[in-house]
């Protein structure tokens, strides 16, 4: 039984270095990944999150322009060019909100050498 016990012994303190050994490994991979992502945002200047940010803030506008109400009959005049709440003053005042937007934000859309 003496024999079996210091046997059961030696084989649980191989269990456990073995077990510590793989725990390392885990975590040295673990900090390999985050390290690994970490240099590609810092490299692309975060660019994923950017345009995730772009796509949502344009499809919000593209959602409302496509349901804006639009009459049928539409008086007074503008610059010569275009009437009085046409489409080319429904997309000039989209750009502008999101302009407005884009800088309450607070990032910078360009991408840094």
């Amino acid at each position: 039984m003496k024999d079996q016990a210091e046997t059961d012994r030696k084989r649980s303190v191989i269990l456990l270095e073995k077990a510590k050994i793989d725990a390392e490994a885990v975590k040295v991979a673990a900090d390999a990944e985050a390290y690994a992502e970490a240099a590609v945002l810092e490299a692309d200047n975060a660019l994923a999150q950017k345009l995730e940010a772009e796509i949502s803030i344009q499809r919000v506008w593209a959602d409302a322009y496509a349901k804006r109400n639009v009459p049928t009959y539409v008086f007074g005049a503008g610059d010569g060019y275009t009437s009085t709440g046409g489409d080319q003053e429904a997309q000039l005042l989209q750009r502008l909100l999101a302009m407005e937007y884009a800088k309450r934000l607070d990032y910078d859309r360009a991408i840094q050498k």
